[in-house]
């Protein structure tokens, strides 16, 4: 699962239609993406196909990460380190939710959970 594909996929549909960046994103083990917007039912899914060709075509055009949502790579990319360096499978979700401005990646049969929060106040 490439998570920051699907990140990628968030931020070209942001920046191709000027959208309001959801609430919350989640990349399941699938590779599929899921966001939704608080208080509104509707959720919309992409699949693992869909993610990485919208990911490489957003790749491909040296697209920026919109400000609204760049502290939430920083905190993916903190995730994906601390994975790195554990002996851990793959989660089988990486849940993303600029309402609580954490990231936290999720093993469903171990409950197990690791989060991170989105802080500016913490130096790079």
């Amino acid at each position: 699962m490439d998570s920051l594909d699907a990140q990628c996929l968030v931020f070209g549909l942001l920046a191709e239609q000027a959208a309001v960046p959801p609430d919350r994103w989640i990349h399941d083990a699938d590779g599929s993406l899921t966001w939704c917007y608080r208080g509104s039912e509707n959720t919309f899914t992409w699949t693992r196909e869909e993610v990485a060709r919208t990911a490489r075509r957003w790749r491909d055009e040296g697209a920026t990460v919109p400000a609204e949502i760049a502290r939430m790579v920083d905190a993916h990319l903190a995730v994906v380190s601390i994975l790195e360096h554990g002996d851990v499978d793959p989660p089988d979700a990486v849940l993303h939710d600029l309402g609580t401005q954490e990231v936290a990646a999720q093993w469903f049969e171990d409950k197990r959970i690791v989060i991170v929060e989105c802080r500016d106040d913490v130096p790079a």
